[in-house]
């Protein structure tokens, strides 16, 4: 039953490859870079999403054949279905923060990167400390 899970994700990994990978002679390397990149998202939403379904769909299968499910494939869909929203946003906010981190030449940790994606004006990197010649008061 996993071999036909397989056979499916090879097919459409194969399908997204002869799509994206024609390029004619006009092309840029920048327009080849970005189908490069929307085939590299397309690719990880679908693995996201057979993830979660994956466990529900054995469930099913199991429960219309009249087997016992076992406890462990139970608890992987209770675990991953819900988690289906956390692997979306993470695929999506993911050249966001690659930005983010780009944007200040690197100097930026990941937790800050992250920070700034989802909170723009929130001030990273900087450390408000008082100033230490006037006790922390402003003259």
């Amino acid at each position: 039953r996993s071999s036909g899970l397989s056979s499916t994700i090879s097919s459409v990994i194969s399908s997204v490859r002869r799509t994206f990978g024609r390029r004619s002679s006009s092309n840029s390397n920048q327009e080849h870079s970005n189908s490069r990149g929307v085939m590299h998202r397309a690719l990880a939403y679908s693995i996201a999403y057979f993830l979660t379904w994956s466990w529900a769909i054995i469930m099913g299968i199991l429960w219309q054949a009249g087997v016992p499910i076992p406890l462990a494939i139970i608890y992987l869909s209770s675990i991953f279905t819900p988690l289906q929203g956390l692997f979306t946003l993470i695929i999506f906010m993911q050249p966001k923060v690659m930005s983010a981190k780009r944007s200040q030449g690197g100097n930026l940790s990941w937790c800050e990167a992250i920070a700034k994606t989802f909170w723009p004006t929130l001030t990273v990197g900087k450390k408000n400390t008082p100033d230490r010649g006037t006790g922390g008061k402003k003259n």
